[in-house]
């Protein structure tokens, strides 16, 4: 059985934060302003899609711990990597919309830009 103590829970959260808000501030340094612009929306992607995944994660983690059967995990892993893949690939060919989506139509218009498409 694991065992969450008292303040562990918080200090994930924290170190995520730090861990976040350090990224940003490097990158910054190292990066134009645009570069950064999308950056930040691909982390509001990722956000997205780990908190699609995260209730399921979190049901069987705990069971998993508790069976300790490779069989349970072998199940999982053939249930999700086709979807996985699929949404890996969906990702690329429909970037575009997805970037309008998050960060709407300027930042399509400065990758096309950016790119001499547009």
């Amino acid at each position: 059985m694991c065992v969450l103590y008292p303040g562990q829970a918080g200090r994930s959260t924290a170190a995520s934060t730090s861990f976040s808000a350090l990224n940003t501030l490097l990158l910054g340094i190292i990066l134009t302003t645009q570069e950064v612009a999308y950056w930040g929306v691909c982390i509001q992607a990722v956000a997205a899609v780990q908190a699609l995944y995260t209730p399921i994660t979190d049901s069987l983690y705990p069971v998993m711990v508790r069976e300790r059967r490779f069989s349970r995990i072998v199940k999982a892993v053939r249930l999700f990597l086709p979807l996985v893949l699929a949404g890996c690939a969906a990702a690329y060919f429909l970037a575009d919309f997805g970037i309008v989506l998050m960060g709407g139509q300027a930042y399509v218009w400065g990758r096309r830009r950016r790119e001499g498409r547009g």
